[in-house]
């Protein structure tokens, strides 16, 4: 009985880590393919006339803590779940004002963007 036990311990451990490595994986790949979507539309002179929810708005990066991330326009879980995301009433980029970005840490449930801070 103990034996059991035991074994079905470790593997409950074993999936819960599992499960926590894909889910790093999966949220560093959406992050990725958006980081590299955006710079080809840098590189091609695309320009957004009217930013709406969810589109790409600029890139943040921090070399001390090795992050570089697309910031995205809206707070919505849908988007904050993955990206750096833009406050929609606070300024944009070169714009006069507080320019207020929000992301997660330490949390598997969702991107970790700031979690060296």
């Amino acid at each position: 009985m103990r034996n059991k036990i035991s074994r079905l311990l470790i593997l409950m451990g074993l999936l819960v880590l599992i499960g926590s490595l894909f889910l790093i994986l999966h949220f560093k790949s959406v992050e990725n393919r958006a980081l590299t979507s955006f710079e080809e539309k840098i590189e091609k002179n695309e320009v957004i006339a009217n930013v709406a929810k969810g589109d790409e708005i600029g890139i943040i990066e921090i070399k001390s803590i090795s992050l570089k991330n697309v910031i995205v326009e809206s707070i919505e879980d849908k988007y904050l779940r993955y990206y750096i995301c833009h406050f929609e009433n606070s300024a944009m980029p070169g714009e006069e004002g507080n320019f207020a970005l929000a992301g997660h840490s330490s949390t598997y449930f969702a991107n970790q963007v700031f979690n060296e801070l």
